[in-house]
């Protein structure tokens, strides 16, 4: 449960970057 959690978080954060690096 906590690993998901986890793997979520660094998939949203990921998207954010990918999200200013296009920009």
């Amino acid at each position: 449960m906590v690993y998901v959690i986890k793997e979520k978080m660094e998939i949203y954060t990921n998207h954010i970057l990918l999200s200013k690096w296009i920009k």
